[in-house]
């Protein structure tokens, strides 16, 4: 499949547009948590325009809820100054009930505008994907693979490039506020995220390095799929838990900019 964080490069031409940027990004991404996430749901359940209302859209609105209501404001007190002082504090949310149904359709189109970027994205991209099936070129093999995959190979390089060059700017151009008052020391904050880069890394290699050992190969598709989602897993469980820990302090001392929570 695609590296999952490369979807988000679809639907940055939408974050412009009246609509909830962490919506579209997580429905851009939100098929794939089944990978990730032991959730007793097949590819096929989240990878169809059939699965989209059923399973797509309440995954990624419990993703919503946890980001908004556990994640964002934790993760902002961990990440560098560079980003804390450019990432606006939540919208609070509108206390009429008007506006908070438009709110709720925001988010709705959002959602489904991002999951649809990513049914289209797979289709060209999967042996079985819509686009693949009915375009005999993707189906051509050119060396050792179908032309499909090196599509997908070639998209997430790609996607992912994306997604750096569109950060590296938004960096670039988005003025510094008031630094947020936070607890978390800068050396305690580096180590943070170096413990969770040796785990992550440590879990891939590992199973790298069984692939080799069982003779399937580190390069063998099935491998690499566990290194990646296993890895990747392990490291969000840790984050996550952090993230709970961190709703433990006392509330005192959690930074003031990022205790409101909202829709965007």
């Amino acid at each position: 499949m695609p590296f999952t964080p490369s979807h988000i490069a679809a639907v940055l031409p939408f974050v412009r547009l009246p609509l909830a940027s962490a919506a579209l990004v997580i429905g851009s991404m939100v098929p794939d948590l089944p990978f990730f996430v032991p959730l007793g749901l097949h590819r096929e359940q989240t990878h169809s325009l059939a699965g989209i209302l059923p399973f797509d859209l309440p995954l990624a609105i419990a993703c919503l809820l946890l980001w908004f209501f556990v994640v964002r404001a934790p993760l902002l007190d961990f990440a560098p100054a560079w980003l804390r002082r450019r990432m606006p504090p939540s919208a609070a949310l509108p206390s009429a009930w008007t506006a908070r149904l438009r709110v709720a359709l925001v988010v709705l189109v959002s959602v489904l505008l991002g999951t649809v970027t990513h049914l289209i994205w797979d289709s060209f991209t999967h042996s079985d994907g819509w686009a693949v099936l009915r375009i005999g070129l993707l189906r051509e093999h050119l060396g050792p693979f179908a032309v499909y995959r090196w599509a997908q190979y070639a998209s997430s390089i790609a996607g992912l490039a994306i997604v750096a060059g569109w950060a590296a700017r938004w960096a670039r151009v988005t003025p510094l506020h008031a630094s947020p008052t936070t607890r978390v020391a800068d050396r305690w904050r580096v180590t943070a995220w170096i413990v969770v880069a040796a785990v992550v890394a440590a879990i891939a290699l590992g199973i790298l390095v069984g692939g080799v050992v069982s003779g399937a190969g580190a390069f063998d598709r099935t491998v690499l799929h566990w290194s990646v989602t296993r890895s990747l897993s392990v490291g969000g469980l840790i984050v996550a838990l952090a993230c709970l820990a961190w709703h433990l302090l006392p509330r005192g001392v959690r930074p003031t900019a990022e205790t409101s929570e909202g829709v965007r």
